[in-house]
């Protein structure tokens, strides 16, 4: 791929990956590889801290290397001093948080911007209902989200009104955008779908044994419902009276304050194997390699990453019929289920018909890498942003 001439570009992001937490927005991490494998050289510099908050103190900025990419970590007083001391030929800009973007807009005046929205900028509160519980804490913490979700939309309705030529956004899926054009009654003119990209070099395809499709996958943040953890709960409970199902293992691993009661009633199964901690990225390749199936249930995703990596590499993916997930799973790759009983349902027919299961795993993968994978992802970002000018 040839590069234009050097361009000053400074990417924006609300997290980063530091040596202290290694995999802090990793996806936004590796696009910047990316970029630089390909000679695009961009300078980041990330706001960490609640998006609903604006701190407009000066602190000095923090400076680390990971990756050999420089990192400029500070406050949104930081970033509008950098932005009025500095001069770039383009901002890229991940998650459109209005404390933020109110900082970039005024300060950028003429500069082309690419804003990529990944969704929970983006998706009305009503739409998080399925996080409501009975504990008088949680339904508190909701309502104080509501009226900053509330200004969210009407800054990001906005910002799309406004049909700045400058502006051109970058969604992950289709329903992303849908979802958006919705919740904010707008209609997005110049924007692009540009997935997520998978690393096909980690999470890379081999063939399948006939007896990994025992072998059951399963990594997911345990802070939210939105995961569905317990709906993994439920499948892997009515698999209970297959005959096959003390063939069947589980790897399941993830974190988080809901991980000890959404597991509970598994937790004692012998074939069942918990883990209560997140997974570096590459040693979830190598437990990749050891399994076969995918069980991942979701309530609302706008691609589902960690759901592609494991296509990628061979798995197949037993999801949930909703949101983004169809754009991602055709049914030659995988099952689209309505609920656990389907899920379940899928698996048995994978365990009872090897020539299927190693059929969708190759096939899974084929499809996640053409879509997603590295060289597609790239190429798609780089023209857009050597193109925008």
């Amino acid at each position: 791929m040839s590069i234009k001439k050097k361009e000053r570009i400074l990417l924006v992001t609300p997290g980063y990956p530091s040596p202290d937490n290694l995999y802090n927005h990793s996806f936004v991490h590796q696009r910047v590889l990316g970029y630089k494998e390909e000679g695009l050289l961009v300078e980041v510099f990330s706001v960490p801290g609640s998006p609903y908050k604006k701190n407009m103190e000066t602190p000095k900025v923090r400076k680390y290397q990971i990756d050999d990419v420089e990192v400029l970590e500070g406050t949104h007083g930081n970033l509008k001093d950098h932005l009025r001391k500095n001069v770039y030929d383009k901002i890229l800009i991940h998650f459109a948080w209005k404390n933020i973007m109110e900082i970039v807009l005024p300060e950028s005046v003429g500069t082309p911007l690419l804003i990529w929205v990944h969704g929970v900028e983006a998706l009305s509160w009503k739409r998080r209902l399925f996080n409501l519980t009975p504990d008088v804490k949680e339904v508190v913490k909701f309502l104080g989200y509501i009226p900053f979700n509330i200004q969210q939309l009407r800054f990001v309705r906005g910002l799309i009104e406004k049909k700045d030529r400058r502006i051109t956004f970058i969604f992950v899926s289709h329903w992303m955008k849908d979802i958006l054009e919705k919740d904010t009654k707008t209609k997005v003119e110049s924007f692009q779908i540009i997935p997520n990209v998978i690393n096909e070099n980690l999470f890379s395809y081999e063939k399948k044994e006939e007896d990994q499709r025992y072998h059951i996958f399963n990594v997911r943040p345990y802070h939210s419902k939105k995961y569905a953890n317990d709906l993994m709960v439920e499948t892997i409970l009515k698999l209970k009276d297959s005959p096959e199902f003390s063939k069947l293992q589980f790897h399941l691993y993830g974190a988080g304050r809901l991980f000890e009661k959404t597991v509970r009633r598994i937790k004692d199964l012998p074939n069942v194997h918990l883990e209560n901690r997140m997974l570096p990225q590459k040693e979830m390749a190598k437990i990749h390699k050891k399994c076969g199936i995918l069980l991942m249930p979701t309530r609302q995703d706008a691609q589902g990453v960690s759901m592609c990596e494991a296509m990628s590499s061979g798995l197949v993916p037993v999801v949930s019929k909703n949101t983004a997930i169809p754009e991602f799973v055709p049914e030659n790759a995988g099952y689209l289920c309505e609920n656990p009983e389907e899920m379940a349902n899928a698996i048995q027919e994978l365990v009872e018909l090897e020539d299927v299961f190693l059929r969708k795993s190759e096939a899974a993968s084929v499809l996640i890498q053409q879509k997603c994978g590295t060289k597609t992802v790239l190429l798609q970002e780089i023209h857009l942003i050597q193109g925008n000018r």
